[in-house]
């Protein structure tokens, strides 16, 4: 299928602008998604049988005539119903749109502009399970606005963007006042087993309320057969105002996966907590321990038993400490 009078096809090459990407050919293009639903029983709260996110997405990659490989992403998620005993024959929801972006790849690597996932994402080697997972992450998990820049080159892999969103006027001080938040970070493997990423995201102030971010973390993960074992560390040091001093959050998580002989059941642990500078008011460190179940049925559906325990340093009286979570998914390609 020829793509030169597509809009996206233009709106590439014209970004690429080198002679050689003038006309681009389609060669794969697919749709996937998933009905997801849990039901969550927290403690001294309603069960909530709801959506974890119903999604649908389309992608594709066509090769240019200059020898890159062109594609784009788009991704929809619907949240839960807004009108759940309402009419049978209604239901609303929340429409979200994860990802929309266009990319360019070749052997020096990929370069990805629009709503993306963070790369900084690639230190969360503890993000592997459900509700439960990643419970204290600190760097958002997509970015919008964005221009990607990620490369593999075999024992070690380097990322790095910009988030440009161009709203409002940043005021005097900031660190970078062009834009919105840098990301970086470089990837280690070890032979087979072990995967390391170091990064960090720094986002600036953005307008008189606004808040400035240093993010640093680093990721650890060891895989050798049926077990993976990760832990990774995540800081940030926040301002409120450029003149104001900072304070500091600190994040350290552990997952452990174990997948049974009969290779379909995998069994999870987790444990994560944060500690916030809080100066001389009470601490508030929030511990949390997880244990979860998973199940693969085939035909692409899956289910899962989670439970969590929350522990919070001062916390109220109706403070939920225990969940517990089943989930249900059924993904398509």
């Amino acid at each position: 299928m020829n793509l030169k009078k597509s809009a996206l096809a233009v709106a590439v090459a014209s970004i690429i602008a080198t002679p050689a990407a003038t006309t681009v050919y389609a060669a794969d293009h697919s749709w996937n998604g998933r009905v997801h639903y849990r039901l969550e029983m927290d403690e001294d709260e309603d069960l909530s049988m709801h959506s974890a996110g119903h999604r649908i997405a389309v992608g594709g990659s066509a090769d240019s005539n200059g020898g890159q490989k062109i594609g784009y992403f788009v991704e929809g998620e619907i949240q839960s119903d807004t009108n759940p005993v309402g009419p049978a024959s209604r239901s609303g929801g929340d429409l979200e749109w994860r990802h929309h972006n266009v990319y360019i790849s070749g052997d020096w690597g990929e370069a990805r502009i629009g709503r993306q996932n963070n790369p900084h994402n690639q230190v969360y080697k503890t993000d592997i399970f459900e509700r439960e997972s990643g419970p204290h992450q600190i760097a958002p998990f997509r970015v919008g606005d964005a221009a990607i820049y990620s490369g593999d080159f075999g024992v070690f892999g380097l990322y790095g963007g910009l988030v440009m969103d161009g709203q409002g006027v940043e005021p005097t001080g900031t660190s970078f006042a062009d834009f919105d938040s840098i990301i970086y970070g470089a990837n280690f493997n070890i032979g087979k087993s072990v995967a390391i990423t170091v990064g960090g995201q720094e986002i600036d102030i953005e307008g008189s309320t606004g808040v400035e971010h240093s993010i640093v973390g680093v990721g650890a993960s060891w895989s050798a057969g049926s077990w993976y074992v990760a832990g990774e560390y995540e800081t940030d040091s926040v301002k409120t105002a450029p003149s104001a001093p900072s304070s500091d959050v600190d994040v350290f998580a552990l997952a452990v996966l174990w997948k049974m002989p009969n290779g379909n059941t995998s069994l999870g642990g987790g444990y994560s907590v944060e500690s916030p500078d809080t100066g001389s008011a009470p601490s508030q460190d929030e511990t949390r321990i997880m244990l979860g179940a998973y199940h693969n049925l085939g035909g692409g559906a899956d289910t899962y038993l989670e439970y969590g325990d929350t522990d919070l340093d001062n916390a109220p009286s109706n403070f939920p400490s225990t969940r517990i979570t089943w989930g249900f998914r059924v993904k398509w390609n």
